[in-house]
């Protein structure tokens, strides 16, 4: 049973009919995908994941290649931290609808340098991103 993608379809207000419909496919293709009998080809699991607004890799885990998704959302890369232009950090954070990821060995510089990022961090919380912090210890050894 695929209930990850039963749910998706659920949370976008959808039934079957409907959400066939949307994706232009059978219902009977939409019935096999939630009994997990078949995964739909990349295209058409791309198509579904837009429709949903799900990751392709959350709905069929054992169907998409993971090596394929390294590096999917990276965008930039910047050898130093001093290197990122500085409004980037709040602006990338402002755009944050689903979720926020925060690994830091200390990333104090954030609230020191940007005095919205608190408030900003709850507002998104508050719209309903996910929001995930994992920061070490700066006095750690």
């Amino acid at each position: 049973m695929n209930e990850r993608l039963r749910r998706a379809i659920l949370r976008r207000g959808l039934d079957i009919a409907e959400f066939a419909e949307k994706a232009q496919i059978s219902t009977k293709s939409v019935e096999r995908w939630i009994r997990g009998d078949v995964v739909p080809y990349p295209r058409t699991r791309y198509r579904v994941a837009a429709i949903l607004q799900e990751d392709e890799s959350y709905l069929w885990p054992e169907a998409v290649d993971r090596s394929s998704l390294t590096g999917a959302e990276l965008v930039s890369t910047w050898p130093r931290r001093q290197d990122v232009p500085r409004h980037l950090w709040a602006e990338l954070l402002r755009q944050a609808s689903r979720n926020v990821d925060y690994l830091a060995y200390a990333g104090l510089f954030l609230t020191e340098e940007h005095p919205d990022w608190l408030p900003l961090l709850k507002q998104r919380a508050e719209a309903g991103a996910r929001v995930r912090l994992l920061v070490g210890d700066p006095e750690g050894e």
